[in-house]
């Protein structure tokens, strides 16, 4: 039989042509290596965790239940709807309910001109008003800073906002009045006129 020590395994063998120091720094760095992938993944939760609450504030934010946290925003909304702020008086609802959407109801208005024979001059509109919620609020005026940018003859266009939307908790803004009905009513009279013509046609084929 030979001398154990030729049988040594080749990592053995090769550990025994390192010097200690060398050795050290190997035996330390096998031990480091698990806790620093654990510290590395902490920070990096750490940090994507402060990254997503910076930027994501409406998700780990409550709602808030007052409109004073918008204050910045109404500010910017108040300077792009600036050319269409009239006071309150001038827009007038009515009854009619046309319908309503995810920030508020539609109600057939009016929307008066700024003169003193203003209530011969009033013209049909189409008035939105929010719900009695803040967010709701914030949304409606959004929505008319929108159609603001938006100009073309096949687009409703915005004709007023009451001044009181940036004081009060529920907004409302005048648009166009457009006298051909909503756009079901219009599908089902073009599917009842189809039907007929249909019709008709299947009676002259008869006779």
């Amino acid at each position: 039989m030979g001398d154990p020590k030729n049988h040594s395994s080749p990592h053995l063998h090769h550990n025994h042509t390192l010097s200690p120091e060398q050795q050290r720094c190997v035996s330390t760095y096998s031990y480091m290596t698990p806790w620093a992938t654990v510290l590395a993944m902490f920070a990096f939760y750490i940090i994507a965790l402060l990254w997503f609450c910076k930027h994501g504030k409406k998700s780990c934010l409550p709602a808030p239940d007052s409109i004073f946290p918008y204050k910045r925003r109404l500010k910017y909304l108040k300077r792009v709807l600036q050319p269409y702020l009239v006071d309150d008086v001038f827009i007038e609802l009515t009854d009619h309910k046309l319908g309503q959407g995810a920030v508020g109801f539609v109600f057939k208005g009016y929307v008066f001109s700024k003169s003193e024979s203003r209530f011969k001059q009033r013209k049909f509109a189409a008035v939105k008003m929010s719900y009695p919620m803040p967010q709701k609020s914030i949304g409606l005026l959004e929505e008319a800073a929108r159609m603001s940018r938006l100009n073309h003859e096949n687009i409703v266009k915005i004709i007023a906002v009451s001044k009181l939307s940036f004081d009060a908790f529920r907004p409302m803004f005048a648009m166009e009045w457009l006298p051909g009905g909503s756009m079901a009513e219009f599908f089902k009279d073009e599917i009842r006129v189809r039907k007929r013509v249909s019709k008709n046609d299947s009676r002259s084929d008869r006779f």
